[in-house]
């Protein structure tokens, strides 16, 4: 999925990344998409039948698999002031990043049913670009603002409400299946950008 020159930070220790560090990250990373998909999937899918707590458990679930993976891959190969950093201080991060972005999809969710499923994919760009620049920022220890203009991370954001937008005309117009792959393509594609910002190394606007 990642080329290998893009994909992994520079360790610590400024060694080259091994075979074994680009087999890691493309596992952390397939597994974090495969997490999202199956959280987002299955959420809709309950959601619609009226069943809020299963749907948000499998919400929940399939974002708690996505942020671990890449905690884990962030804390192996950031640098070491990251790793240093006490283990509550990224959970508690993680838990408000999570919350906020079931909030989004539920808020998402609730503007396609009242306007249009184009109205829903502008707000969910709209409400999941900040949360990708703040989770940008903090990692990368840069303003909020330098991300929030950043072109690949409005690009990542576009390409994941883009493929939200598609997911749910598909799904309306009776071909689930469908839309859950173009979901899960987006989402292939703004997890690869998303790394490659991730890069330990320095960087212009």
């Amino acid at each position: 999925m990642w080329k290998p020159a893009e994909a992994i930070a520079r360790l610590p220790s400024d060694a080259p990344a091994t075979t074994n560090d680009h087999a890691i990250t493309s596992l952390l990373y397939f597994v974090a998409t495969f997490g999202e998909l199956a959280g987002l999937g299955a959420w809709l899918h309950f959601i619609e039948k009226n069943q809020f707590w299963i749907a948000n458990a499998c919400l929940l679930g399939g974002f708690v698999v996505e942020r671990t993976s890449v905690a884990i891959w962030l804390r192996k190969f950031q640098t070491p002031e990251d790793v240093a950093k006490p283990l509550w201080k990224t959970i508690l991060g993680l838990a408000v990043a999570t919350a906020i972005e079931m909030a989004i999809w539920h808020v998402w969710r609730k503007s396609a049913a009242r306007w249009n499923v184009e109205i829903a994919g502008l707000l969910l760009f709209l409400m999941i670009h900040p949360l990708h620049a703040g989770e940008m920022a903090g990692v990368r220890h840069q303003p909020l603002v330098k991300f929030i203009i950043r072109r690949p991370t409005i690009l990542f954001s576009f390409v994941e409400a883009a493929g939200g937008t598609a997911w749910l005309a598909f799904w309306l117009a009776g071909y689930p299946g469908v839309g859950l792959a173009a979901l899960g393509i987006a989402l292939l594609i703004e997890h690869h950008h998303q790394g490659m910002e991730l890069e330990d190394k320095g960087f212009r606007v």
